[in-house]
């Protein structure tokens, strides 16, 4: 991806930032899609094994919800230290803003 410049007022460049393929801590997209399917798979396990055998169906629904709720707060963690790690664009400040 070439870095293009856009111009707002012709005095400021702006540039884009160039995505990476992995965060900062070695987490891939493909690891994180592991982490939520491993949850998913849980899940239907226990669904299928609650017809068979209860209480080992119902240990294994929790496990698998925990594992849900544990990945998409880790991979939010995870996104939100990337976004507030990005270079922050240099724009003007609003000169007096009264309302």
């Amino acid at each position: 991806m070439a870095a293009r410049a856009s111009s707002m007022d012709g005095d400021e460049m702006i540039m884009p930032v160039p995505v990476a393929a992995s965060d900062d801590l070695g987490i891939r997209p493909a690891s994180a899609f592991v982490s939520v399917l491993v949850g998913e798979c849980l899940l239907v396990a226990g669904l299928i094994l609650l017809l068979l055998a209860p209480r080992p169906g119902v240990f294994l629904l929790l496990a698998g919800v925990s594992a849900r709720i544990g990945s998409h707060l880790f991979l939010g963690i995870l996104g939100y230290r990337r976004t507030m790690r990005r270079p922050w664009p240099h724009v003007t400040p609003l000169g007096e803003d009264d309302w």
